[in-house]
């Protein structure tokens, strides 16, 4: 349980860094860089990307576990490559969907 706890945790931290920069920046103020400093936000961000990956490492660990009575109900293993961080960078890309390599693969 704590592995999830952390990744709530940092999400929230990491959701409420990136809402306060952007209110700030919506409402003109320009010392926005200087009042969030780059390291804070880049500090969020490793321990949720770590927190994160810990959960991916657990499910691809985890299968064959009947999830209701449905007979297709088996929780699947996470058998596909994950890297949090490059999704992370693909998402901070300005208008990722309008790219056409990105809007194929997404």
């Amino acid at each position: 349980m704590k592995p999830l706890s952390n990744l709530m945790k940092s999400n929230y931290d990491y959701y409420c860094i990136n809402e306060m920069m952007r209110k700030e920046k919506e409402r003109g103020e320009v010392a926005v860089d200087e009042r969030i400093p780059e390291w804070r936000k880049l500090a969020l961000e490793r321990v949720f990307i770590d927190d994160y990956t810990e959960i991916c490492k657990i499910l691809t660990n985890y299968d064959g576990v009947k999830l209701s009575k449905e007979p297709d109900s088996l929780c699947k293993r996470l058998n596909f490559p994950y890297d949090i961080k490059q999704m992370l960078d693909t998402l901070k890309v300005e208008n990722w969907r309008d790219i056409p390599p990105f809007r194929f693969y997404f």
